[in-house]
């Protein structure tokens, strides 16, 4: 029998379904990999604008601290030298306004500038002011701006001025020591001024009345007198300098408090008490020219400085032959002027005495750089501090005191890191995009493939019951076919019966013999008809020679019953011609006696019929 099984139905476009089965499969599982890639990159993009927005916020705060220290040590600086000057110069109301100009398209920098006011009219700047107006209200600004650099920058409470205010007429002087006063007592400082002159000197907290006791070939300094006027007010950091063996002074210890004076005549070797110092704060001693020419031998040069109160600072210098060493704190020793600068800078830093470094401007020449080097201390020799005429200056010193060059440097840096998170933020949500557009495409595709899967499905349905349909149709046609086949085998034994009756019949020549077989045959021909118009009904076959070969023809296996087709055939002739004498031949039997009934016929047993007479 030829299969009749139908190949796999394919899906739209003659796609096999196991195909569709697979690509269905591997975009539900890419589907779920840009499902973890979209979340990523999401997460990737909130944590970018986060960061983005710390960092706007951190710009906008440092913009708004730099703005707000800005406007308060402008403020400061104003108050304090337009306080000086309506303080000192009563007369005349002089008045400071600091400009603040920031950078612009042609400018990258920003540009400061002092204007200076006399009645409310400006009178000039920074630049003009050395041509418009006298050396005493340059002094008197000089001064206090050094002041003011030094407390803004580094809190610093210590300021040694030699002769600072020497160009200020008698007729300020007083004034101009009442508000040296106030201020020191205001702002916590210990200034000590160096002046020739009583007036300036008469509202001090302490005067030191110094003369020089002539020492051939030099003098020595002495401390003739100490005056003190409190008046209440009690300083809240005291310094000691004790100094030996240090040009003109022998052996001296000198105790600064508030606004200390220093009253002494013309080469008495008052400034050496100044030298001493800045040799000690900024490294500068010199061992060979500032040892006592007159020490003994083997003796030592020794400065001592220190402080009690706010600062509690303690630094010796001791020379020895010129070795110099230094002494912090009374424990830590070092010897040789390289090892010592960086240890005693940042010494310096941790007590509020740091000073602005000028290293980067290694080609500027100006005495600027002695000053601002040297903040705690300062002369009449230096020149007028910031108000020399020198934009350059102004805008150096001023960069440096409002921390605006730090600043713009931080701002920078983080505006620098917001552009680096701004475009990897532009280049993660181009790529979330992206991410997004192949998720929805394979959306779709899914989708899509559903539907086929959904049509090549039912199409697989449907011919899985058609072909079941035809495999049962085509069990009942065999089941029908293999009932015929036994059905034909029945009747071929059956002939085969019937044959040997017949034979038996002509060799036995006695009647009875030839009655009891005749009924036998007749028996099993009636059998034959009836299984023979059995087949006709049920299985609609019509029971000829032609239709018979047919049929059996359909059982390969069964080629040996058409060998005995012929004489099925003939037999079925003869079982015509013996159904007219069935009536006959059953009356006739009727009358026979029990005896010659067919199972007492012993030539006819082991046939395979039994017949019980009734």
């Amino acid at each position: 029998m030829k299969s009749n099984k139908n190949p796999l139905p394919l899906g739209r476009g003659g796609v096999n379904c196991d195909y569709l089965d697979t690509v269905f499969n591997y975009s539900m599982v890419k589907r779920q990999l840009q499902n973890s890639d979209l979340e990523k990159t999401e997460h990737k993009i909130k944590n970018l604008e986060k960061k983005y927005k710390n960092l706007q916020d951190l710009i906008d705060a440092i913009q708004y601290m730099k703005q707000f220290k800005v406007e308060n040590k402008k403020e400061l600086l104003e108050d304090i030298v337009n306080n000086a000057l309506k303080s000192i110069f009563v007369d005349e109301d002089y008045s400071l306004k600091l400009v603040i100009e920031p950078p612009n398209k042609t400018r990258k920098t920003t540009k400061y500038k002092l204007e200076f006011y006399q009645y409310g009219e400006l009178i000039g700047d920074n630049t003009t002011l050395m041509e418009t107006n006298g050396g005493g209200v340059l002094t008197v600004v000089a001064f206090v701006l050094k002041i003011i650099v030094g407390m803004v920058y580094n809190k610093q409470r210590l300021f040694l001025l030699d002769e600072s205010l020497a160009q200020l007429s008698d007729e300020y002087t007083g004034y101009a020591s009442m508000f040296i006063r106030e201020l020191s007592e205001k702002y916590n400082l210990t200034i000590v001024l160096i002046t020739q002159n009583l007036n300036i000197a008469e509202h001090s907290h302490m005067i030191y009345h110094l003369e020089g006791i002539p020492t051939p070939p030099t003098v020595t300094l002495n401390v003739k007198e100490v005056v003190e006027n409190w008046n209440g007010y009690n300083p809240k950091e005291i310094f000691k300098v004790h100094v030996k063996n240090f040009q003109s002074i022998k052996a001296t210890e000198f105790v600064f408090k508030g606004f200390t004076a220093i009253r002494a005549k013309s080469n008495t070797g008052k400034s050496a008490l100044f030298r001493a110092i800045g040799s000690v704060l900024y490294n500068k001693y010199n061992p060979k020219i500032y040892p006592r020419k007159q020490k003994g031998k083997g003796e030592t040069t020794e400065v001592h400085l220190q402080s009690e109160g706010l600062t509690n600072l303690d630094i010796k210098i001791v020379d020895k032959n010129e070795k110099v060493c230094y002494i912090f704190d009374g424990d830590k020793t070092l010897c040789g002027k390289k090892t010592i600068t960086e240890t005693l800078n940042e010494y310096l830093d941790e007590h509020n005495f740091s000073n602005i470094s000028m290293d980067k401007y290694k080609s500027y020449k100006s005495n600027l750089r002695d000053q601002l080097e040297s903040l705690a201390v300062d002369n009449q020799y230096n020149g007028l501090f910031l108000v020399n005429g020198s934009t350059q200056d102004l805008d150096k010193v001023f960069t440096i005191l409002f921390d605006a060059e730090a600043i713009t440097h931080s701002l920078k840096s983080i505006e620098e890191d917001k552009r680096d998170i701004e475009q990897t933020l532009i280049y993660q949500k181009r790529d979330y995009d992206r991410l997004k557009i192949e998720h929805e495409n394979n959306l779709k595709k899914i989708q899509t493939l559903n539907y086929e899967m959904v049509d090549c499905l039912h199409k697989t349905l449907y011919y899985t019951i058609k072909q079941i349909q035809t495999n049962k149709k085509d069990i009942s046609e065999l089941s029908n076919k293999i009932d015929i086949y036994d059905s034909i085998i029945e009747i071929t034994e059956m002939i085969g019966v019937l044959n040997e009756i017949d034979q038996n019949q002509k060799n036995d020549k006695t009647e009875e013999t030839r009655i009891s077989c005749k009924i036998k045959t007749l028996d099993n021909m009636i059998l034959v008809a009836e299984t023979i118009n059995i087949l006709e009904e049920t299985e609609n076959i019509d029971v000829k020679e032609k239709t018979l070969k047919t049929n059996i023809a359909t059982f390969e296996r069964l080629e040996t019953v058409f060998e005995l087709t012929d004489s099925f055939y003939t037999t079925l002739i003869n079982i015509k011609k013996i159904n007219k004498n069935i009536e006959s031949t059953n009356n006739t039997l009727n009358t026979l006696p029990k005896k010659y009934h067919l199972s007492e016929c012993n030539k006819c047993s082991g046939i395979g019929y039994n017949h019980t007479g009734e």
